[in-house]
């Protein structure tokens, strides 16, 4: 099993170059990407090809590809967690929003009965 760190893999019309390695040959689930391809255009795979560092491939020992693995990984957890806590902000403060639009109406409408039985 070869280990590479592919870079400038998507390109600007959104097609992923592989440089010169063969995608039948790589190994299923060893195909690590960062959440924001845009920011950080790189992947990370294991092939059963053995082609040597050049331009944008660059082959790495088993120890570098789960060290950057791991910490991509990490980083797109991160990344994750943080667009869910934001969701989960944005949908409490609707929900208090909602609540207090709720309580406002039931206020109204009590303050409306009483005022029909002052007239």
């Amino acid at each position: 099993m070869f280990y590479y760190k592919l870079v400038n893999v998507r390109q600007e019309n959104g097609v992923y170059d592989y440089k010169e390695l063969d995608i039948d040959l790589f190994y299923k689930g060893y195909q690590v990407y960062p959440f924001n391809m845009r920011e950080n255009n790189m992947c990370l795979v294991a092939s059963s090809e053995n082609i040597p560092s050049n331009g944008d491939l660059e082959q790495l020992i088993e120890k570098e590809y789960f060290q950057l693995k791991n910490m991509i990984e990490e980083e797109n957890n991160t990344i994750v967690s943080k667009q869910e806590y934001k969701t989960q902000e944005e949908r409490i403060e609707k929900l208090e929003n909602d609540i207090t639009i709720l309580q406002n109406n039931s206020i109204e409408q009590k303050y409306n009965e009483l005022m029909k039985g002052v007239k």
